[in-house]
């Protein structure tokens, strides 16, 4: 799927440049159910005080490669209650973000995001949510196990190898 036919309905991947070049993640830009353009960056570090702020930091889990260190310490990342608080012991500080519950949804803004989880780790989960295209996207970092995952129009994934019923697999 090209960026084209992401924007025909709604979506456009963003890129964050540092000095050392492109950062690993992205950030999606869309319009909500109510018209609004909503950002969200997805297992991000902060952006740059040059560059629009996004509404949220979603982070899938706590692996360093899925989470900038300095996110947990926005006041704009969310991550399940799971993830919170092993990012606290990680790094030995609270995180300053908001939490949930897995399985459960939350309100950014006017956009209803359900959580799912991904049993990769603890807390580890994925985000959904529709843009007014009506386009339902699903976010995940590492998955163990897709089949608990719902039926979405656009997946953004990581591609690291993964087998549910591979036991070494977490």
């Amino acid at each position: 799927m090209g960026i084209e036919t992401l924007r025909k309905v709604g979506i456009t991947p963003l890129r964050v440049f540092s000095g050392r070049g492109v950062k690993p993640h992205l950030s999606l830009s869309f319009y909500d159910v109510e018209g609004i353009e909503r950002i969200f960056g997805i297992d991000t570090t902060p952006f740059s005080k040059k560059m629009v702020e996004p509404d949220s930091y979603l982070i899938t889990h706590a692996h360093s490669d899925h989470y900038g260190k300095s996110a947990m310490s926005s006041k704009l990342s969310v991550a399940s209650k799971e993830t919170a608080t092993a990012l606290e012991l990680l790094h030995g500080r609270e995180f300053n973000g908001s939490t949930f519950e897995i399985e459960g949804s939350f309100l950014i803004g006017e956009t209803e995001v359900s959580t799912f989880r991904t049993n990769h780790t603890i807390g580890s989960s994925a985000y959904l949510w529709e843009n007014e295209c009506g386009v339902r996207i699903l976010v995940t970092g590492d998955v163990k196990d897709y089949r608990e995952l719902p039926s979405c129009d656009l997946l953004v994934t990581e591609a690291n190898y993964g087998d549910p019923f591979d036991s070494a697999c977490y």
